[in-house]
């Protein structure tokens, strides 16, 4: 299966009414996200409505997971979205039935969906700032030779597993402390209870930020959101289209059978 990202998604809008086209391609609330959060004005109104009506007549399978919850869910823990994703799919519903962007804002104020309307303007941002902050911190004050030295050796195919595994302990570790649900297993049941499904995610996302800790980078606008993506992604035999630099950079280290321009579909 190929998982089409946002950008994706904006340049093949015109063929997602074909059914063949769409039989192997789904795509996600976050690409939803993102074409809602860049309505701003009239003209990005009018673009943006035209796609999500699309993607709404086409039928492409949508999976109505927020990225947070998927990894949530593949160590786990039981938690829902289910509120966030009603108020999203009506406001993609308004977004249909308003003819522009001055009675879209009221018709989502008259619907008591502000709270939804500002969640989506706010979700990428939000996330972004707190992403580079984390990194801020661990970005190294001395010199960075053996550091480099360290991240070529340890990024190697050959140790990926021994890396996933110290990962999942990491994650494990920061959910919990993260997640208000009382639950009561033990870190170690956490580890084991992790059902492999966002691997790809998973291992990105640790050699993106040891790049960045290690080489002293500090992160793009939107790399948070960018690695968000890979949580669609289930599996060794499904495929990222996008042609985002990034995921194509750090997917070419260790998953490049698991990325795809969109020239290439």
């Amino acid at each position: 299966m190929k998982y089409l990202e946002t950008n994706a998604i904006r340049i093949y809008a015109t063929r997602l009414k074909e059914g063949d086209f769409i039989n192997d391609k789904y795509t996600s609330i976050l690409s939803l996200l993102e074409l809602i959060s860049g309505i701003k004005d009239e003209e990005s109104f009018k673009l943006r409505k035209s796609i999500l009506k699309k993607i709404i007549i086409s039928k492409i399978k949508i999976d109505l997971i927020l990225p947070e919850l998927r990894i949530y869910y593949a160590f786990g823990f039981n938690v829902n979205n289910s509120e966030i994703s009603d108020k999203i799919g009506n406001i993609i519903r308004l977004i249909d039935l308003t003819k522009d962007f001055e009675s879209l804002i009221k018709t989502i104020n008259l619907n008591l969906l502000d709270d939804g309307w500002n969640f989506i303007k706010q979700y990428d941002e939000n996330a972004n700032i707190g992403f580079k902050n984390s990194i801020f911190q661990h970005l190294p004050k001395s010199d960075i030779k053996n550091l480099i030295q360290q991240f070529k050796s340890r990024w190697t195919l050959d140790n990926l597993n021994h890396l996933k595994v110290k990962v999942i302990e990491y994650y494990a570790n920061i959910l919990v402390n993260k997640l208000s649900v009382q639950d009561k297993r033990s870190i170690q049941e956490i580890i084991l209870s992790y059902d492999n499904s966002i691997d790809i995610y998973l291992l990105a996302t640790a050699l993106y930020v040891d790049n960045k800790i290690s080489f002293k980078n500090t992160p793009g606008k939107n790399d948070y959101i960018d690695l968000n993506h890979l949580t669609y992604l289930n599996g060794r035999l499904s495929q990222i289209v996008t042609n985002d630099k990034m995921l194509h950079r750090i997917m070419s280290k260790i998953y490049p059978e698991n990325i795809l321009k969109t020239n290439e579909i």
